[in-house]
């Protein structure tokens, strides 16, 4: 198992600095590549052209909202030069071109903008790569909480969350010393651990963690099935049986975590709903909001 197309959604803002790193990093680890994605949505998208409105007042607020994408060096050109400037600190060439055939070997960056709805772009950008790479900081813009909903539940795909607030990410993702997994025996748990052992290469210890309010997990079959399974793949496990009593699950586990000194934290993402009406379950929405440590979630 290994990891080989990287999609790492970019806008150009300071908080992404430390996702940015984290990716450049994993494609020099995994001789890969990392494809830096900008989606801006079309106008016709935003809730400020929803209602009635005049021709011009439309056209006031575009060139409004152009003005704004344009604040803080965000342009095509700055992007480039941004994400080239990382690229040169982690050995990664960085390829100006578009094109599907890479115009060099070895690790590889690139960047591309488009006007789109996240859903749909995701729909199809983010099914065609190994792992999805988002920036977080708390609070999310109603943007850029229907990015990180459509790359969880829109593509099928693992997805890193690299908080902004997150210390030397990308050392701590190249050799973690330590794995904390929310283990509560679901389908969701167990398809986001198997997602994420590429990134476990040379990590002796996992800790599950098991804070389900039934406290049922793991089962002894599971503790057997679970111990073979990461032994096989050069691991030992660690179950810690957290009792959430008074606090939420959610906040019992993002704790322990960061007691224990974690350098990735690996959880099912659980959602209500169905497609654009995704809305995240109460012990995922807690983990993404408080968060210092990267946090890989697939559902």
């Amino acid at each position: 198992m290994t990891v080989k197309s990287l999609l790492s959604l970019f806008s150009g803002h300071p908080h992404e600095e430390a996702a940015i790193s984290v990716s450049m990093a994993l494609a020099a680890t995994f001789t890969a590549e990392v494809r830096f994605l900008r989606i801006d949505k079309p106008l016709s998208a935003m809730p400020e052209f929803s209602g009635a409105m005049t021709y011009g007042q439309a056209f006031d607020r575009s060139a409004t909202l152009l003005a704004e994408c344009a604040v803080g060096g965000t342009g095509m050109a700055d992007c480039n030069d941004r994400l080239e400037a990382f690229a040169k600190t982690h050995d990664v060439a960085f390829d100006r071109s578009t094109h599907v055939a890479p115009s060099v070997t070895g690790p590889r960056a690139s960047f591309k903008s488009v006007v789109d709805r996240p859903d749909t772009c995701l729909a199809v950008e983010g099914r065609c790569c190994d792992m999805i790479v988002v920036a977080h900081h708390h609070p999310q813009t109603r943007d850029e909480t229907d990015l990180l909903m459509s790359a969880i539940f829109q593509t099928g795909r693992p997805v890193l969350v690299v908080p902004e607030r997150t210390k030397n990410a990308d050392a701590r993702l190249y050799a973690p010393g330590l794995v904390a997994v929310a283990w509560d025996g679901s389908l969701e748990s167990a398809r986001a651990l198997a997602c994420a052992l590429p990134l476990l290469t040379g990590t002796p210890t996992v800790k599950l963690l098991c804070a389900d309010e039934q406290s049922k997990h793991p089962t002894p079959a599971e503790t057997d099935a679970i111990t073979n399974w990461l032994y096989w793949h050069g691991h030992r496990i660690q179950i810690e049986r957290l009792a959430a009593g008074h606090e939420t699950v959610g906040k019992a586990l993002v704790v322990r975590a960061g007691a224990v000194g974690a350098d990735l934290l690996i959880a099912g993402a659980y959602g209500h709903g169905h497609d654009k009406d995704m809305l995240l379950g109460q012990v995922t929405q807690h983990i993404l909001e408080n968060m210092e440590t990267p946090l890989l979630v697939s559902s």
